[in-house]
């Protein structure tokens, strides 16, 4: 990877992880944070689906308890994130 487009990558995640703070604020007023996290999780595993598709297919159970472990922390954080979205105010939010 050249300098270039690590700077280019480095750009889109941060400009990515700004607007994530946007967008949720947006949809909380709309959605409920189950749905909003449930859309996230779903919008997630669809993009690396269609990245990854050749390695999806062997999947062991090993494998399927460890996603959901992991599945289940992130629930645990995204949570309360999108309830501190739904009261503070996006200033707040991003310091």
């Amino acid at each position: 990877m050249t300098q270039k487009q690590a700077n280019l990558l480095l750009a889109t995640v941060s400009i990515s992880w700004g607007t994530s703070y946007i967008f949720m604020k947006i949809c909380l007023d709309t959605l409920s944070p189950i749905t909003i996290i449930a859309l996230r999780f779903g919008i997630a595993c669809m993009v690396m689906m269609v990245i990854f598709h050749k390695k999806v297919i062997p999947v062991d159970a090993k494998t399927l308890t460890y996603s959901a472990i992991v599945g289940a922390l992130l629930y645990g954080i995204l949570f309360p994130f999108c309830m501190a979205c739904k009261t503070l105010l996006l200033p707040q939010l991003v310091f």
